[in-house]
């Protein structure tokens, strides 16, 4: 993701403020607040639930979000296997949106200068 790029839309996803996905759902990691963001990404994809992981992806970005899922698909644990259709179907389907509205994007603006 090339987030020097104004033509980016996920520019807009990566900042160096607070986190404010960490204080919406501290109770993902609820033990632990200062656990790190690859914690509360892990447990936002084993919860499975849209409006969590949307959240996520627009905190952290969609490549982050498959990366961890990536991890823990690995790790074979038994206790996954609930969640593993929802979460995998959500993430495929925040993949195709995120493309389309990125060729949508680069699209109306190819003309545009940088």
């Amino acid at each position: 993701m090339d987030t020097g790029n104004t033509r980016d839309p996920q520019r807009y996803v990566l900042r160096d403020e607070p986190r404010p996905f960490r204080e919406k759902h501290r109770s993902l990691v609820w033990s632990n607040p200062d656990a790190s963001d690859e914690i509360y990404i892990r447990k936002a994809l084993l919860k499975g639930y849209f409006t969590i992981l949307f959240d996520a992806f627009v905190e952290y970005g969609l490549e982050r979000l498959e990366q961890e899922w990536q991890v823990l698909l690995t790790e074979n644990d038994p206790s996954y296997e609930g969640v593993i259709p929802r979460t995998t179907e959500l993430l495929q389907h925040m993949r195709t949106g995120y493309e389309q509205a990125l060729a949508q994007h680069q699209e109306r603006t190819r003309d545009l200068p940088e």
